[in-house]
């Protein structure tokens, strides 16, 4: 799943950062990693060409790149330290992978202080996801506490291999399992409208994943009337803040009907919550503002489509493109803007004697024009907006960020029942947006 206070996401990698306050014990470490990888044989993959598709292969005596390195050098001091560990786990999202040869998985053990470090752990997108990383850092918790106090880990047998859901799902495609599926998501992807964002420059011939996040505010008794309404009308806090997000793009490009991408974790069977692997899906959300709705209305079509999408969630989007052979004239990608919600990964079990705290970065790499990520914490809701620098200045993106305050707030009791108005259909600059 993506990028946030505790994960971010960008280009063909995923990172997983966190702090660790403690007394470290380093070899318990490294070992901890190996079982890691010894139990999910995805993290031994490298990639073959086999007539001419890319095929994931497992090699037994693969292991993960594991590395150590105390940064207190040269009078840097504590902050200067961080603030290099920092720096590297940014910038590792930006180093290739070699997906032959790999590994595909690299995890690093920077040291800050005499008991301070921090982990980094960078996965390729092809045998990781989000939530993988959050069981990454679980079982490292668990495999590490028993190797510190003696004993050996004590993790529960993996039902199934990756491999095994990958032999699935070429089973169920081959059975015509997604008929339906596909049927569906033709009829929904069908006349895929460009938005029309207000971005600064107009789109290069090729555009990189370079790109920035800038943080959005949600006021915590406007969290507190999104969940209260959209459990009156019987979905779901992700649901509101999805049509919230799809009025500030309907104010800024004047089109009524905005096709949103949204990660999909794909793991309703049991035997998967555990499963290290790269099974998110992204699901295509059209939020539908024609008609001039209130946001009750455009609050009850967002939950129809979503219980319709993830009704359907286990067709790959790639096989969904190009069963239908979908692709944009105009060299806009399939997918220009997400919105993703998840809650913090990070362990509830203990990491031995260490401590484990959360880490912000600003990752420098996305993968859309815009998008939205928003974080469910024990203290709140924490968001950012990530934008493409080849399209969008900075300052234009924190003033698009200040813009998604009013619609958030069009879920308040005194303005939910109001009709959206041709406010929310008009195209604005992004200065003028409101």
């Amino acid at each position: 799943m993506s990028g946030g206070p505790s994960s971010s996401s960008g280009g063909q990698a995923c990172l997983q950062p966190a702090g660790l306050s403690g007394a470290l014990d380093e070899a318990a470490f490294r070992k901890s990693v190996e079982e890691l990888a010894r139990r999910h044989e995805i993290l031994r993959a490298t990639v073959a060409t086999v007539d001419g598709e890319p095929l994931l292969q497992v090699d037994d005596a693969a292991r993960v790149a594991f590395a150590a390195e105390d940064l207190r050098r040269d009078g840097a001091g504590r902050s200067g330290a961080e603030a290099e560990a920092l720096r590297r786990a940014t910038a590792a999202l930006r180093d290739p992978f070699d997906l032959q040869r790999g590994p595909l998985v690299r995890v690093a053990l920077l040291r800050t202080g005499a008991e301070r470090h921090l982990l980094s752990i960078v996965a390729h997108h092809l045998v990781c996801d989000g939530w993988s990383l959050g069981v990454a850092l679980r079982e490292l918790a668990a495999c590490y506490a028993a190797y510190t106090s003696g004993g050996e880990p004590e993790l529960p047998p993996l039902p199934v291999r990756y491999r095994d859901v990958a032999a699935w799902q070429a089973e169920r495609a081959e059975r015509g399992d997604w008929h339906e599926a596909l049927e569906y998501w033709t009829a929904e992807l069908a006349g895929l409208p460009t938005l029309d964002l207000p971005a600064d420059r107009p789109r290069p011939a090729v555009q990189t994943a370079r790109g920035g996040r800038t943080p959005v505010r949600i006021p915590g008794d406007v969290a507190a009337a999104l969940g209260r309404h959209a459990r009156e009308s019987d979905a779901t806090l992700f649901m509101a803040l999805l049509a919230a997000f799809q009025v500030l793009l309907a104010r800024l490009t004047g089109h009524d009907d905005i096709p949103v991408g949204s990660p999909a974790a794909n793991r309703r069977r049991p035997e998967l919550q555990g499963l290290i692997g790269p099974l998110v899906n992204l699901l295509v959300l059209r939020g539908d503002l024609s008609g001039d709705p209130t946001f009750r209305e455009l609050l009850r079509r967002t939950r129809d489509r979503c219980v319709e999408a993830y009704s359907r969630q286990e067709v790959p989007f790639e096989r969904v493109v190009r069963e239908l052979g979908l692709v944009r004239t105009d060299g806009a990608p399939l997918v220009q803007v997400a919105f993703t919600m998840q809650n913090a990964p990070l362990p509830a079990t203990p990491f031995g004697s260490l401590s484990l705290e959360r880490v912000e970065l600003e990752p420098d790499a996305v993968q859309y024009d815009l998008d939205m990520e928003v974080w469910g914490l024990p203290s709140g809701l924490e968001a950012t907006l990530g934008y493409s620098s080849e399209l969008f200045d900075a300052r234009t993106a924190a003033r698009l960020a200040g813009h998604l305050e009013a619609p958030t707030a069009a879920c308040t009791s005194s303005s939910r029942s109001r009709r959206l108005g041709r406010r929310a259909r008009r195209r604005s600059s992004p200065a003028r947006a409101s």
